[in-house]
Order: structure tokens, then sequence, then C-alpha cells
């Protein structure tokens, strides 16, 4: 499908041929870096030129790279430690907006440990009376033990048995594990 690497005006920047898919008039072109790092040849891959990437935006690329190679960057050098850290840092972002009542219906709920229908009806039930109005609208990391003790609360006051409170606090506890 492709054509081998051939290099481009700037050092360090190289790019492929695709033998069928055109850009324009041209062959779309896959573009690629390499640089030494720790004393090894390292090459990565950037993407197409029907995506945006030109030779020059390789070109830059690669300065910022072996910049922060020169400087000895805390952060992420390469583009894979850049890549991981943009997909940590969109993962972390999704967890701290994430609500109780999201997790719970989209993760708790579809958690392979929930082998009963049973159990899974009376802790649907059970969320959705008492705990989501509670607290469903709260973010996971916003929960704190005073949400739960008003949570202990609306229950007692609603006459709700004792075993019932301590399996909505149970609930909310396996939620959180």
């Amino acid at each position: 499908m492709a054509t081998k690497k051939q290099p481009t005006q700037y050092p360090g920047v190289r790019f492929r041929e695709h033998t069928t898919r055109k850009h324009g008039v041209k062959k779309d072109r896959y573009y690629f870096i390499r640089y030494r790092l720790h004393g090894r040849a390292k090459e990565e891959a950037l993407g197409w030129a029907s995506n945006g990437w030109t030779a020059e935006k390789a070109a830059t690329r690669l300065l910022e790279i072996k910049e922060a190679i020169r400087i000895g960057s805390s952060g992420p050098v390469t583009l894979a430690e850049k890549r991981t850290a943009a997909r940590e840092d969109r993962l972390r972002l999704e967890q701290e907006t994430l609500t109780l009542s999201e997790f719970f219906n989209k993760n708790y709920l579809t958690h392979p440990d929930n082998v009963s229908k049973a159990s899974i009806k009376r802790e649907k039930g059970l969320f959705k009376k008492w705990i989501e109005p509670i607290m469903g609208h709260k973010r996971l990391i916003d929960i704190s033990t005073f949400d739960c003790e008003r949570l202990k609360s609306h229950m007692q006051n609603n006459e709700k048995a004792p075993r019932t409170i301590h399996y909505g606090l149970a609930l909310i506890r396996c939620v959180f594990h």
C-alpha cells in the first residue's frame, strides 16, 4: 500500500507516499520525524497530509522535541509521552466532572460483580428513590461523609428500617469501591 520512506528538505523529517490514495493532485503523504533520545535513534509517526500535516509542521514539531530534550524538560518529551499525558488529562477531567448518577447508571450497573437480577433491581430502586434525590447530582469528588449523614437522617425521618438505611449506605460504599 505504501512506498518506502523518503527524505524531505528538512533534516529528520521523512514521508512515505500512499500508492493509491490522493490528496489533491499528489499522492497522499504520511510524515515521520527522526531524532536521538538517550543515545538511541527514535522515529515517530505524525500523520497524513490529508489530515493537515506538512513537512514544515513536522519540522516544527521536531524542533520542539529536540528543544525539550536539550533543556531536559520535566514534562513529556516524545510524541508518545505527550499523547499519553493528553489522554490522562482527558480521563482525569472526565472523572472530575462525573456525577454520582452518571457513574451509577453507566459504570456500576454494568459491572460484572452484579450478577443477581434481583439485587440489581433492588439497588436501582434504592438509588432512584433515596440516594439520587439527596446526592445524585453531586460530582463524585465532592461527595463527603456529610452527604452520607444527610442521606441517613433523611431515611430515618421517613421511618425506614435500620437495615434499609444500612443497605443504602453500603450501596454508596460499593459504588465508590
